[in-house]
C-alpha cells in the first residue's frame, strides 16, 4: 500500500491562492528539488481524487503545478 502524503490542501476561496506566485528558480530544473515537489504534489493530488494540483495549493509560492492524464 502507497503511503499517505501527509500535505495539507488550500481550496477556494482562500484568499492564498489569488497571491502573486515566484517563477520555478533555473537551478530546481533536472534537480531533487523539483522531482520530489512533483512526486508529492502528484501523490497529494491522486489521494484527493484530483486531475490537477497547483504548487499554491499544497503551501509552496511557486509558479508550478502537476496534472493526470
Amino acid at each position: 500500500m502507497a503511503q499517505k502524503a501527509d500535505t495539507p490542501l488550500t481550496l477556494l476561496p482562500d484568499p492564498r491562492l489569488k497571491r502573486r506566485l515566484a517563477d520555478v528558480p533555473d537551478d530546481w530544473f533536472g534537480g531533487k528539488e523539483i522531482k520530489e515537489l512533483a512526486e508529492e504534489m502528484h501523490k497529494t493530488m491522486l489521494e484527493a481524487n484530483g486531475i490537477g494540483l497547483a504548487a499554491n495549493q499544497v503551501g509552496r509560492d511557486l509558479r508550478f503545478f502537476v496534472i493526470d492524464k
